[in-house]
This record gives structure tokens, C-alpha cells and sequence, in this order.
């Protein structure tokens, strides 16, 4: 069954805060995080692009300018085929969602930057002059050597440019959607608040297959998640979450059996899904609705245990 994960984005990440942010998400044990600047750095060490940055500081300006944009194209064009490669690959894994850390805009550039398709979107929040004051002793401390031998850019240990650059991203993210946070509230929204917003795509799990249309004219339940929709077939069963994992477990003694049957599962919109009882990962609706993918199930017990849930 393909997993659907949930796609976030993190931006504004220094690494002054990354370390201390990516083990906080790390520890909630439901996402897949990956670095994006981690990525772009592998990306700058390319051939095709050392070359170019070689010859950047050889040139007139006004070739100067075409080569750096040059840059900024090929590094959009591959951290977009990253993106994309990673999203494609977490569909056969067990995880809620995947966490894209790290910046995808170029300032000089910002007319071509990376997109991400995101159910959610985060811009650190930071005090802009106390920020750049920490990033200038991490970068003193840091390229000390450098900076002695002339060939770090001084810049990046200019206070007032430091700022001026740390606003002016936040307001480029702004534009784009971005909530502002800081690290306690981005936490917060990953650990309690996710499910504030009806996901775009939904789970019904059915007994009989259909092909393109569900058309019951009655009552159509749909999940958040993959699992929940697989256990909902089955009465007599509890299920929820336990230190950040899902487990389900036998309301009355052998429920379990319930789930020993084969199902079809269908993955669909949630346009004309409304919620049920103020439910955050349960809806309904009475309306036919399209199928996007499908997938036949023979075993549902099986299929819970491949996915990974505590079965208590």
C-alpha cells in the first residue's frame, strides 16, 4: 500500500538552531526529516558548478551576473529532482510524514526557487539583531582561519547585512504562505496540532472493489491514516497513539479475529468529506466520490503488522 505521507517544510533554519530542532522532531518517532542544506552543499561541490563559481570572480560583471544565475538554475533544477526522488521513495515506508528542512530560496535569484507541495509550511521566527550577532561569533569562531587569510566574505560578519538579509527572507517566505514560529511553536504543531486541518487526501476501506467511482448513497467513512482506515473494519478494537507510535488492541477478547478478512482499500479526496464529531482523523460523506489509487488487501491483520502497529 502506498503510504501518502504528509509533506512539511522548515525554512529560516540556521545552524545555530538546526541540531536542536531536528532532534526534537527526531524524538516524536512519526516523521522522516531530511537536510535540505545539507543536500545543496553536495550540489555546490558538483563539477559543473565549481567550475563556474571558479570563474565568477574572473570576470566582468555583467558575466558575473549570468553565471551566478547559471548557478542558481542548475541548483533549483536538482534539489527539485532530490525533493522529488525522496517523496517518491517514503510512499512504500511506515511514517506519518516527511520534514524537509533547509532554505529554497535565493535571495538574488528569488524569482527561481524551489516550490515543495506541502500540507504545511514554517519560517523560523528569530530576533533579528541577536540572530546576526550569533551568527557572526559562529562564523569568527568557525572560518577563523579564513577570515585571517582574506578569503571569507566579510559580509557574513556584518551585523547590519546580516539583518537586513535575515528580514527580508522571512518577508520572501511570507509572500509564499509560510507560517512565522519559532522553535517551541513548530514543535508544538508537529507534537498536538497537526490534524487542525482536514488532510487532502482521505483512506476508505471497503469490502468490495470498485473502479473509478464510489457511489454507496449512504453514508462513506474515510481516515487520516492508512491503519486506522485497515482497524475500522473491525468492531470490538481501540486504537490511538503511545509516545508518538500507533498501537491498537482488543476492546473485547478475540477482535483480532475481525480483522483476519480482505478488503479493498481506497485512497480519495477529501473535498466533500466533513468531519465527524470534531474528529481530527475520522470524516464522511454521502456524496460519490472519485477514486484516486486502490489497493486489494487479503489479510488485514497481515497488512497491520507489515505497517509496523503495536498490536496489543
Amino acid at each position: 500500500m502506498e503510504n501518502h505521507p504528509l509533506i512539511f517544510h522548515i525554512s529560516g533554519i540556521t545552524d545555530l538552531y538546526k541540531d536542536q530542532l531536528m532532534n526534537r522532531l527526531k524524538n516524536l518517532n512519526k516523521f522522516l526529516i531530511f537536510n535540505l542544506d545539507s543536500e545543496t552543499e553536495k550540489i555546490y561541490k558538483l563539477p559543473e558548478i565549481q567550475s563556474k563559481l571558479k570563474d565568477i570572480n574572473e570576470v566582468k560583471t555583467t558575466t558575473r551576473k549570468k553565471l551566478e544565475s547559471e548557478v542558481n538554475d542548475i541548483w533549483v533544477v536538482k534539489l527539485n529532482d532530490y525533493i522529488k526522488k525522496l517523496i517518491k521513495d517514503t510512499e512504500t515506508k511506515n511514517c506519518f510524514g516527511i520534514i524537509f528542512i533547509g532554505n529554497t530560496i535565493n535571495m538574488k535569484y528569488i524569482k527561481n526557487k524551489v516550490i515543495i507541495p506541502c500540507y504545511q509550511k514554517f519560517f523560523l521566527q528569530v530576533n533579528f539583531e541577536h540572530n546576526a550577532k550569533e551568527i557572526i561569533k559562529y562564523n569568527l569562531k568557525k572560518h577563523h582561519d579564513d577570515i585571517v587569510e582574506g578569503v571569507f566574505p566579510l559580509n557574513y560578519i556584518n551585523l547590519d547585512f546580516l539583518m537586513n538579509t535575515r528580514e527580508q527572507l522571512q518577508y520572501a517566505y511570507g509572500k509564499l504562505g509560510y507560517n512565522v514560529s519559532n522553535i517551541d511553536g513548530i514543535v508544538y504543531y508537529f507534537q498536538n496540532g497537526i490534524h487542525d486541518k482536514k488532510p487532502e487526501l482521505l483512506y476508505v476501506v471497503l469490502p468490495d472493489k470498485y473502479e473509478k467511482i464510489i457511489n454507496l448513497k449512504k453514508k462513506i467513512y474515510g481516515f487520516s491514516e492508512d491503519w486506522i482506515a485497515l482497524s475500522s473494519i473491525a468492531n470490538g478494537i481501540d486504537r490511538g497513539y503511545e509516545d508518538g507510535l500507533p498501537y491498537i488492541k482488543e476492546k473485547e477478547k478475540g477482535a483480532f479475529k475481525n480483522l483476519e478478512v480482505e478488503c479493498h482499500v481506497y485512497v480519495v479526496s477529501s473535498t466533500n468529506f466533513l468531519s465527524v464529531q470534531n474528529s481530527k482523523m475520522k470524516f464522511v460523506t454521502d456524496r460519490p466520490i472519485k477514486i484516486i489509487k486502490s489497493m486489494e488487501i487479503q489479510n488485514i491483520l497481515n497488512k497491520l503488522k507489515e505497517l509496523k502497529i503495536n498490536l496489543r
